[in-house]
This record gives structure tokens, sequence and C-alpha cells, in this order.
């Protein structure tokens, strides 16, 4: 037999409501019930507040309806407010960047990739080293040149405040 005028515990509330312990142990740090409480007071408390969260007026976290709400605006305003900066390009989803920046890579490793193929043949004709470093020059220059312009259609054009000072 359980005296409901002893000190709360733990035990006797989950032999007496027939909750968990874990959900006992959520609704005492939810303030729902306190140590200093008997288990008769302990008991009434948990039942108001399950009949408070039945109907709606509290919600899960210890909200109240209108704070519940307010939350809800709030997160709501949260996302508005993201898909419009997106919507204006003042932010760009990171899986959008990582499928960009893993294709200039790639684009990048290609380029380089294949200057030995272009270069080869002329090369092997050529004995003076001064127009071998120009022709490999002039092959890097043309792939940086081609990387370039693939960045620029990538990145929105910036103001570069070395132009506006001449």
């Amino acid at each position: 037999m359980i005296d409901l005028k002893e000190k709360v515990s733990e035990k006797n509330l989950v032999l007496l409501t027939g909750l968990t312990q874990g959900r006992i142990n959520q609704m005492k740090s939810n303030q729902i019930w306190q140590v200093e409480m008997n288990l008769e007071d302990a008991a009434h408390a948990i039942v108001k507040w399950l009949g408070r969260r039945a109907a709606g007026h509290v919600s899960e976290d210890g909200l109240d309806l209108v704070q519940e709400r307010a939350k809800l605006a709030r997160e709501n305003r949260e996302t508005a407010s993201l898909k419009n900066a997106e919507m204006r390009v003042a932010l760009v989803r990171a899986s959008e960047m990582r499928r960009a920046i893993f294709s200039a890579a790639r684009s990048v490793r290609n380029s380089f990739q294949t200057i030995p193929d272009r270069i080869s043949m002329p090369v092997a004709g050529m004995t003076d080293h001064h127009d071998i470093h120009t022709l490999i020059d002039q092959e890097v220059t043309q792939v940086l040149e081609d990387l370039d312009n693939d960045w620029s259609k990538l990145l929105p054009e910036e103001i570069d405040e070395r132009d506006t000072i001449n």
C-alpha cells in the first residue's frame, strides 16, 4: 500500500501512474513535479499536466499553446527568410556548391591532363628549349584562361575595388 502523504519518489510515481521511469524523469526535468512534494501533490500535478497536454493546451516541451504558435511562427519566418535569400542568390545550398566545386576541380584536372597529348607531337620536332618553353607556357595559359571563363560563369560578378579607383 502506498501512502499518498509520504515524500514523493520516482519509483512510487511509476507505480502510481503507470508511466515509465524515463517519462517520470522527463516530467521532473520539465518541473511538472518536484522532489519537495508529497506523492499526492506530485501525482495530481502529473495528471493535471497530462490533461492539459491531451487537450492541446501544452506541448511536449512544456510550452503553452500561445508559446507553441509563436515558436511555429518564428520557424516559418526563418524558413521564409532562407528561401528569400536563396532566391536573391545571397544564399546557396551547400550541395550545389559541392557539385560546382567538384565539377570545376574535375575540369582543372582534365584540362591539365590533356596538355601532354596536345604538345607531345609539336615538341618532338623542336630542338630549341626556348620554343619548347613558349609552347608549354601557351598551353598552360590557355588552360588557365578557359578555367577562368568557366569559374566566372559559376560565380556572380563582383566589383573589384581596384577597378573603381582608376
